[in-house]
Formats: structure tokens, C-alpha cells, sequence
């Protein structure tokens, strides 16, 4: 379970900093993926920010954080959908819920209460 997190979360951050969402230095040094496609500094820096809450941090606290960001990042996909329904409508996508907009978020409000 750690292992998929820290992978999940590499890749993630490492992809934040492909797109430039990080101060410079850090995109740069964030967005290094090595040759065989591994974002090993993303790894690294995610295993010792893990470390350092482990160290500080007791296990409720630690489970409260982790929900706490799972629900955030939830919310911003929620928010993500309809968002991008209403601004690229005719965008192809490989999978589409057959709502309209409206319908769109009025499926996404629920689950965001």
C-alpha cells in the first residue's frame, strides 16, 4: 500500500512539475524523469517527506492528513468535471457521461456535499 502511494503520488507531483505549477528550481528538479521513464527525484521526495511526518506525527494524525488531502484532491476533480464540460463542450473524449452540462453538475454536486 505505501509502495502504490509513493508511486502515485511521484508521478502526480512529478507531472505538477512538467506543467510549471512549482517555483522554477523546484520544477525543474521535480519534473526530472530518468531514461527509463522513473521520476526518481519525485520518489525521493516524497519517501522523505513520508518519513518526516511518520517521525512527527501519530497515527490518527497521520490518517487525518491523508484524508484530509485524498478529500481535497477529490474535490478539485469534482470541480475539474463540469468545469471542463462547460468551457471545451465539443472536445472529443474517449469517455463521456451521456448527460448534458446541467446534468453533469447536478451528479457532481452530491458526492461534493
Amino acid at each position: 500500500l505505501l509502495l502504490s502511494y509513493l508511486c502515485a503520488t511521484a508521478r502526480a507531483t512529478s507531472s505538477m512539475a512538467i506543467m510549471g505549477l512549482f517555483p522554477r528550481p523546484l520544477n525543474r528538479a521535480m519534473g526530472y524523469i530518468s531514461a527509463r521513464g522513473i521520476p526518481t527525484v519525485s520518489i525521493v521526495f516524497i519517501s522523505v517527506l513520508t518519513a518526516v511526518f511518520s517521525v512527527f506525527l501519530d497515527f490518527s494524525e497521520l490518517v487525518t492528513v491523508s484524508s484530509f488531502f485524498y478529500a481535497a484532491r477529490l474535490l478539485f476533480v469534482l470541480i475539474a468535471l463540469p468545469l471542463l464540460r462547460f468551457r471545451y463542450p465539443s472536445l472529443e473524449r474517449p469517455y463521456q457521461i451521456p448527460v448534458g452540462p446541467v446534468g453533469m453538475s447536478l451528479l457532481v454536486l452530491f458526492p461534493a456535499l
